[in-house]
């Protein structure tokens, strides 16, 4: 019985087995969408347990994205293809797959996603920018922290259009159109061992120490109490200031006194320096100075030298040298009168050749008596031209010889060397002072030249004085919707190299390059311009401004460089953006010296921001942060955001741009365009282009009376006051370039007594250098 029922349990188990493996299920295929999919493989009736492999081949313009699953245990997604899995059930499989180019014969675009940051680093590394379909997911992280030497970047947010705000440095956002995320960090810098937030930074101010006997302690450098440590000044944190303590250098005054009829030219520590009455400089204590005084010019010769009352023997070389170790404040007075025969230099034709006969008749008279020039100058040139008429000529040609050369120069030469041979090595371990601009060493003969364009320019205008312009307090609104720009700018070129229409906002024409064939569009409104005035070429310092001022609702920023119209419409733009409030202040206006008195003035003015020029203090930065005031001010340069400036090569699309926010570039051909570019160029680029648009706006002028008017008026605001004449006199009468800087130095002397007048003259030939003037030997 045990046999038969082993056998009966074998074969219900052998039936059993042969049912299971006769068990089939079934997979189904499909696509989505269909037109995708030019063959759909492993579709059909499988046993259980058996192995199947599904495939799905798109056509070449479309890609596979996943299966989708239903049944068989099967998880609900898989992004494999081919896919092989083991049946157990049945199954049914849908391949998605993605249209690439086209969607029923409609071109699908594309759009980009671009990564950048409110600051500029080198160790900031950012996502590459991507190419992506529209609505497309896409994966972006920003380093938390970046180190770049003293500095240090602490992420803060990404931002990006439509009020986007991330607040952790990785994100993921679908791109639905052309997008630009700014990863926003704060800047840490560091001071000794430590890093502190940047707006904290103020430069400390030391006044200068006058002592008793006239003596000055200038601060030099600064140390750091408790650590021990002397550094260069330098701005230090606000936390810090209590610690810092000036190491003072003294400076010892000196005045050179020059008592004589007509300027004399000395140098000092080989600084050439021209000396009318006096002037007071100063040095450091110890140090020497050295100073060269002619012994002789054309119009006046050296009679006298005192040493603070000590009489200085003359040594009767060309150049008298005084070498003085300072110790205690010194005057150093030289005299000097007329020579009787200088006025022969101002003689026309021969005035040159006669003053010759007569410097060198003196010359040879004073080897043989001390009181020379007490010889009447008739008889000075009477006497060798009387000379050359003899037979004797030769004779004559021989003593100017020597004259010129020999005895008596020699005598000169050698006493000089050994008085240079003493003072020598005073001069080698002092450094000279540097000079910026060598004009001094331009042959006197040199002129200044001017194009033909310039001389037709100048019989417009005349000397009368012009009144100085009122200033305005320019707030205009600069906030645009220029966040995208950058996604328009391919678009734009696209249509007009295909010759298409299409809208853009004007500001786009400060990111491309604009030429005649673009102009002739925007006039044909074929490329037509809506009102947008954002500093599109500043964005990227308008980003950092923004930051700052979203960052610290109170304190200083400092911003410097740049195109002064571009500039103040990025500072507008990202205090607009910032929903800041803000009064712009005259470049006239003078705050109180104290913290308190600038405090109060700060809290009268009706606005939470403040913008200002030429301010940068720890006291205004103090006031400014207890006043609970953001000031904004503008400096010269070493501002905390730096404007870069605009090229000639970017300043046609800006002026376009300005030209299209009031809707009058129609108004201009293409030749009156150039023409204005020109006269920018020559005098203040976009600010220039300003007072344009209010002669063809305000005043009502056609193009070519504006732009003739547009140069008399840049030409006197870039030669203000004295300077419209001096620059015309000096223009028009194409002057050897050592008269020219006569005639001004003169003038500005008697203007601005006490300026530096040399400063002055260089500013002054790089405005006519502007123009095309040149200097030519």
């Amino acid at each position: 019985m045990r046999q038969v029922a082993v056998i009966i349990t074998a074969l219900i188990l052998l039936l059993s087995t042969a049912a299971q493996e006769q068990r089939e299920y079934g997979v189904s295929l499909s696509a989505s969408p269909p037109e995708c999919a030019t063959a759909l493989l492993g579709s059909g009736s499988y046993r259980e347990g058996s192995q199947a492999t599904l495939e799905v081949r798109a056509s070449l313009e479309c890609r596979f994205v996943k299966w989708v699953l239903s049944g068989g245990g099967l998880p609900r997604e898989v992004s494999a293809n081919p896919f092989t899995f083991y049946v157990f059930g049945d199954v049914q499989a849908t391949a998605v797959l993605e249209k690439l180019y086209r969607d029923n014969g409609t071109v699908i675009t594309r759009v980009y996603v671009a990564f950048t940051a409110n600051i500029t680093s080198n160790a900031l590394n950012l996502p590459k920018p991507r190419i992506v379909k529209p609505g497309e997911v896409v994966e972006f992280s920003a380093p938390t922290e970046v180190l770049d030497g003293d500095f240090k970047y602490v992420f803060l947010f990404w931002s990006g259009p439509e009020g986007l705000r991330l607040d952790r440095p990785h994100g993921r956002i679908a791109v639905n159109a052309s997008t630009m995320l700014v990863a926003n960090y704060y800047a840490f810098k560091r001071f000794l061992d430590e890093y502190y937030p940047l707006h904290l930074f103020v430069r400390p101010s030391f006044q200068d120490i006058e002592l008793p006997d006239g003596r000055v302690q200038r601060a030099e450098a600064m140390k750091v109490a408790g650590v021990n440590k002397t550094l260069p000044i330098q701005p230090v944190p606000e936390p810090l200031l209590s610690l810092i303590e000036p190491v003072y250098r003294t400076y010892v005054p000196y005045i050179i006194s020059v008592d004589s009829p007509k300027p004399v030219k000395v140098t000092v520590n080989k600084l050439p320096l021209e000396i009318g009455s006096s002037v007071k400089m100063m040095d450091r204590e110890g140090s020497s100075v050295v100073i060269e005084a002619p012994s002789k010019t054309p119009a006046v010769r050296l009679v006298g030298a005192d040493l603070s009352g000590r009489i200085l023997p003359l040594t009767g070389s060309d150049a008298e040298l005084i070498a003085v170790t300072l110790q205690t404040p010194v005057i150093i007075h030289l005299r000097y009168i007329a020579t009787p025969h200088g006025f022969l230099t101002e003689m026309p034709i021969i005035g040159e050749a006669a003053y010759s006969v007569a410097d060198m008749f003196y010359s040879l008279l004073s080897l043989f008596t001390r009181d020379a020039y007490s010889i009447p100058v008739y008889v000075a040139i009477a006497a060798p031209l009387a000379v050359v008429a003899t037979a004797g000529a030769g004779a004559y040609f021989g003593v100017r010889k020597i004259t010129q050369g020999g005895v008596r120069a020699a005598i000169r030469t050698a006493g000089s060397l050994r008085l240079r041979d003493r003072i020598s090595p005073l001069l080698e371990r002092e450094s000279a002072p540097e000079i910026v601009v060598r004009r001094t060493e331009l042959p006197p003969n040199s002129r200044l030249t001017m194009p033909e364009s310039l001389k037709l320019r100048l019989q417009d205008i005349e000397y009368e004085p012009v009144p100085e312009p009122s200033v305005e307090d320019d707030t205009t609104d600069a906030w645009g919707k220029g966040h995208n720009l950058t996604e328009k700018v391919d678009e734009l070129l696209e249509k007009l190299h295909a010759g298409e229409e299409g809208t853009f906002p004007s500001s786009i024409l400060q990111l491309i390059p604009f030429d005649e064939e673009l102009f002739e569009a925007v006039q044909s409104r074929r490329i037509r311009l809506n009102t947008d005035d954002t500093p599109a070429l500043y964005l990227t310092q308008a980003a950092r401004l923004y930051s700052r001022v979203t960052s610290m609702p109170s304190g200083l920023i400092t911003v410097s460089g740049g195109d002064e119209e571009m500039r103040n419409n990025a500072v507008e733009y990202a205090l607009k953006n910032a929903g800041r409030k803000w009064v712009r202040l005259g470049r006239d206006t003078i705050l109180p010296t104290d913290e308190a008195g600038i405090r109060a003035f700060l809290k009268k003015l009706n606005a939470d921001s403040i913008i200002l020029y030429g301010y940068n203090s720890r006291q205004l930065s103090q006031a400014a942060i207890t006043s609970k005031k953001l000031v904004i001010s503008i400096l010269q340069d070493g501002g905390d955001i730096v404007f870069p400036e605009i090229s000639d090569d970017m300043l046609p699309g800006v002026a376009a741009s300005m030209l299209a926010e009031k809707d009058l570039i129609k108004r201009l051909s293409y030749t009156e365009f150039e023409h204005l570019l020109g006269i920018a160029r020559c005098f203040r680029k976009t600010t220039t282009v300003k007072t344009f648009i209010n002669l063809l706006d305000e005043e009502g002028l056609p193009p070519s009376e504006a732009l003739d008017q547009l140069w008399t008026r840049e030409f006197r605001e870039a030669f203000p006051g004295f300077e419209t004449k001096i620059a015309l006199t000096i223009l028009k009468q194409n002057m050897t370039y050592e008269a020219a800087r006569d005639l001004y130095i003169t003038a500005y002397k008697q203007v601005t007594p006490g300026g530096d007048a040399a400063a002055a003259w260089r500013a002054f030939l790089s405005k006519l250098e502007k123009l095309g003037m040149r200097v030519e030997n």
